[in-house]
């Protein structure tokens, strides 16, 4: 009986497990026409992005005239400043000159203490009618002095309290202008990711296009399963085999440090010396899509693939210094795809890629996932988390700088 109940619960927990599988599979399945219909939203977001970047472009514009014009203040008011600063001196040197004047004429404190000055002055007089004109004189000169050095001694405080004033804002001037920078330097940063962004979305819908009028052209059905869809027309592989026909490694698949840190998806290779050298696709498959001179990563091929076993792979070929396959074309282990770049010397025009950030020297970048890109899945980041070591299924010498001299031999 216990045996029997062992049975049972061994069988219901089977069950168990072949509903729930068949549940996911059918959670999961996916048709031609919903793969389309990502690419119709992946066009939406790349508008949506683009008039993100619209708005942004005119927002710095705006900041960018803010602070134009907030630094044509800023001088101005340096200007106002020193003409200030200049006047009040001059009124120095007026109010100085003039209370000499006063001093050499009457000395008023003198007269208030019971000097005899102004006395001598007046009487000093060579008649009486001099005698008149000089107290008048001397009477209308001292009141005018002394209004005069008022209305002297009123500009200073006006003009020493105006200085003050511009230079309050001056300093408010500075500030506004000192925040708007921030702004702009922030708004630039933003821009430059909505552009980098902007590019990666404009390259995974040229390439998504591509790729569904690839499998539309070889009668993929709107209602048909992805996980089948176009992947009968696939020529069959029996393995991989090194793209270059002869070269070593430069740097390996993972995480690496240095000005070009982080996760590394592929391994670079490459060949000395390194014109004119020719990148083989690494089995037979059909060219899935071509990005053109990418700012990192510059030309590069990609490829869907399918293994005896049925598994199926997509393989990159970036730092083409161009491609001689088109988007379609059905290649084979000897269909040379492009020419090997990488390079920013000049004076080597067959690999010159100046426009590629993502190189210091000549080199193909060999990348391989599981699955195919655009079928399997649809996004950039989905494909970079298939990616794996290209070791693992394509025979490379160990290490790196170790030559390998042909495609086949084994090592």
């Amino acid at each position: 009986m216990k045996s029997v109940r062992k049975v049972a619960a061994f069988l219901l927990i089977v069950f168990c497990m072949i509903t729930t599988s068949i549940k996911s599979s059918f959670v999961e399945a996916k048709t031609f026409g919903e793969l389309k219909k990502e690419l119709k939203d992946e066009i939406e977001k790349l508008n949506k992005n683009q008039e993100q970047q619209h708005l942004t472009e005119n927002e710095m514009k705006n900041i960018t005239n803010k602070v134009a014009s907030i630094q044509a203040s800023i001088k101005q008011t340096y200007r106002d400043i020193e003409n200030l600063t200049a006047e009040i001196a001059s009124l120095n040197d007026q109010i100085a000159e003039k209370e000499k004047q006063i001093k050499d004429i009457i000395n008023f404190t003198q007269l208030a203490s019971g000097n005899s000055t102004y006395l001598e002055y007046i009487f000093n007089a060579d008649d009486f009618t001099d005698f008149i004109y000089r107290s008048a004189v001397s009477e209308q000169l001292a009141d005018y002095n002394d209004t005069l050095i008022d209305e002297f001694n009123q500009d200073i405080e006006n003009n020493k309290k105006k200085q003050k004033e511009i230079e309050e804002k001056r300093n408010s001037l500075t500030k506004q202008q000192q925040q708007l920078e921030k702004e702009y330097e922030s708004l630039g940063t933003q821009l430059g990711e909505i552009m980098d962004v902007e590019m990666d979305i404009k390259d995974q819908i040229s390439y998504l296009k591509d790729m569904v009028k690839l499998y539309e052209d070889r009668e993929c059905k709107d209602n048909e399963d992805i996980k089948t869809c176009g992947k009968s027309v696939l020529p069959s592989n029996t393995r991989f085999y090194r793209p270059l026909a002869r070269g070593y490694a430069t740097s390996e698949y993972g995480y690496r440090t240095g000005s070009f840190g982080g996760f590394h998806s592929g391994l670079d290779i490459s060949v000395s010396p390194n014109t004119d050298v020719k990148v083989y696709a690494s089995g037979s498959g059909i060219v899935s899509g071509i990005i053109y001179k990418s700012k990192c990563g510059g030309t590069y091929v990609l490829v869907h693939h399918k293994m005896n076993t049925g598994a199926t792979y997509t393989t990159m070929y970036m730092h083409l210094a161009k491609a001689l396959v088109s988007k379609g074309d059905t290649v084979t282990k000897d269909t040379v795809i492009g020419i090997m770049g990488g390079g920013h010397n000049p004076n080597t025009p067959s690999n010159y890629t100046p426009w590629d950030n993502c190189s210091t020297g000549a080199h193909n970048h060999f990348t391989i996932a599981t699955g195919l890109y655009g079928i399997d899945y649809t996004s950039w980041a989905k494909f970079m988390s298939h990616t794996f070591d290209p070791r693992t299924i394509v025979n490379f010498p160990s290490g790196r700088y170790n030559w390998w001299t042909d495609r086949l031999t084994k090592y």
